[in-house]
């Protein structure tokens, strides 16, 4: 499960997305603070529309959450034992509107 929190934090000139996932199978509670992500994975998220594959969506959204502060290994395997596509949904809605939002409180 993913719990909605998109607030803009930055450290030391680097950027974080606070998130908080609900492993379904252990009830346990995982904060993360997701960092920026490379241009790679950045692009995979770029492609994804309508008509991606389930495959590729919970590839790309275990990707931006695999790149965490905490070094929590996410796979698209833990995404699709815990998210619905509602949450995924949500989460790329967050995670949009944070990259935008740190691009905007610092540029560089």
């Amino acid at each position: 499960m993913y719990k909605s929190n998109s607030a803009a934090n930055i450290v030391k000139g680097a950027r974080f997305m606070p998130c908080t996932l609900i492993d379904e199978e252990s009830g346990k509670e995982i904060k993360l603070n997701v960092k920026e992500p490379k241009l790679k994975v950045y692009k995979q998220f770029e492609t994804l529309d309508d008509s991606s594959d389930i495959s590729d969506i919970t590839a790309v959204t275990a990707a931006v959450l695999n790149g965490n502060k905490e070094g929590i290994k996410i796979d698209a395997e833990f995404v699709e034992n815990n998210f619905t596509l509602d949450e995924i949904a949500q989460f790329f809605d967050d995670f949009s509107n944070w990259i935008k939002t740190a691009r905007e409180t610092n540029p560089n």
